[in-house]
């Protein structure tokens, strides 16, 4: 059984952002429930969107059904398909392959993180990275995406 859609922020029902910007609709994939908690927080609290998924085959067709989404933010370890193998289908994807990525991992050799971004992941974060941090990238990527800034 596939698991429900789960979103939050502004669109369901979550506190209206403060700041006037437009919500961006963030994907957020991890196979910890606690850890989606955590960032579906940050990406509201920034007044965005926040879509959940489990492992990279559930952000796959979440992928495939929402054409609006701006940014993903995963976990690089995971069952059933981890963020490489999710980054890797979005790159042959022409749909998907700009779409911002920040990739997450708590314990990862620089060689692999240097791999990741020449596969086309635009920021790294360590699990143990402050979440201001989070936000920046967020902020960041998001804006670039929407050309708002050159950078």
């Amino acid at each position: 059984m596939a698991e429900p859609l789960k979103t939050s922020g502004a669109a369901s029902g979550g506190k209206k952002p403060a700041t006037a910007h437009r919500a961006g609709k963030i994907l957020l994939v991890d196979d910890h429930p606690a850890t989606r908690r955590v960032w579906s927080a940050v990406a509201r609290r920034l007044g965005h969107i926040a879509i959940e998924a489990s492992d990279g085959e559930r952000a796959w067709t979440i992928l495939q059904d929402n054409s609006d989404v701006e940014l993903v933010m995963t976990d690089y370890q995971m069952p059933n398909l981890d963020g490489r193998g999710l980054v890797e289908r979005m790159q042959g994807d022409a749909r998907l392959q700009d779409l911002p990525v920040i990739m997450v991992s708590g314990t990862i050799p620089i060689e692999e993180v240097r791999d990741l971004l020449g596969l086309g992941v635009s920021r790294f974060l360590t699990k143990g990275d402050a979440l201001e941090l989070m936000k920046k990238y967020m902020k960041t990527l998001l804006d670039s995406s929407r050309g708002l800034f050159a950078g």
